[in-house]
């Protein structure tokens, strides 16, 4: 008899609730904080509530995972009518949701034998592609050992890269140090991260108006990349208005031809911690 899987993923994945629903993916809600109170990711709060609270109040927020002992209750839900459960998480370079999950199954030896914890090593819309190829393999009735191993192999293939308009809120929220964010504010420069090997690197660093920044963000990515796999890419932005993304498609097209090129709002956790401006790419290759 084919077990039935769930597949299980944080909410700063950026899949659409169209995919989520018509998939039968579980989201777990990251939480955002803010002097008003917490509030959980696509459950209360929205990636546009936390950029109008950031600049109506000109204040950061800050982002974290759910514990373990909520993760553990998400997980005994779930397996009242599931067999198994894939959970497939953010980065554990970058966040705690890894580790704190790995702390519920620590904690609840009657949750180890149902429950497999992946670490994505990525974020955002690479979590999103990542947890897309796990629920493809279920299509295929793929086994839990099946399932995971392609995900395995599809991770080094992701690759995720964003320009940040200010890096104030990741210094807030710890993820990068004093000096870039000093460097950055001071000289109006902006910079260019990657994910890679599961950790936020700094790429470079760009200078002149954000614009224009962004065109040759999107020339330098995309032109210089030989392996890039152009079935499809991903746009990922915190608040990028219809002419901006209008434009960012414009410069895609005319620098590497994209089969398929998604257009997706981060999430009100990555939007909390990129803030304002933020304009990502997400593609295999």
């Amino acid at each position: 008899m084919t077990k039935k899987i769930a597949i299980v993923t944080d909410s700063p994945c950026e899949l659409t609730e169209n995919f989520i629903a018509s998939n039968d993916i579980f989201i777990i809600g990251f939480y955002v904080n803010t002097y008003r109170g917490r509030f959980q990711d696509r459950e209360e709060i929205t990636s546009r509530n936390v950029v109008s609270y950031i600049i109506e109040n000109k204040m950061p927020v800050s982002t974290k995972c759910p514990s373990s002992e909520e993760y553990a209750s998400y997980y005994k839900k779930i397996l009242v009518d599931y067999d198994e459960i894939i959970h497939i998480t953010v980065s554990s370079l970058i966040d705690d949701s890894a580790l704190t999950a790995k702390r519920a199954l620590e904690d609840d030896a009657g949750l180890r034998e149902y429950v497999h914890i992946v670490d994505s090593k990525n974020i955002s819309a690479g979590l999103g592609v990542i947890v897309a190829e796990a629920v493809a393999e279920r299509k295929r009735n793929m086994s839990v050992e099946q399932i995971i191993d392609s995900v395995n192999t599809l991770i080094p293939s992701v690759h995720t890269v964003f320009l940040c308009n200010t890096t104030y809120h990741m210094r807030f929220n710890g993820r990068v140090g004093k000096n870039l964010n000093e460097v950055c504010r001071r000289l109006s420069i902006y910079p260019v991260f990657e994910i890679v090997k599961g950790k936020i690197e700094l790429k470079k660093v760009m200078a002149g108006g954000y614009r224009s920044v962004i065109n040759r963000f999107i020339y330098h990515q995309l032109k210089k990349n030989k392996n890039i796999n152009k079935n499809q890419l991903y746009i990922v932005h915190t608040n990028a208005d219809i002419d901006t993304i209008t434009d960012i498609q414009k410069e895609i097209e005319k620098t590497c031809h994209f089969e398929r090129v998604n257009v997706v709002r981060a999430s009100a956790t990555i939007s909390g911690n990129a803030g304002p401006g933020m304009v990502g790419m997400v593609y295999t290759g």
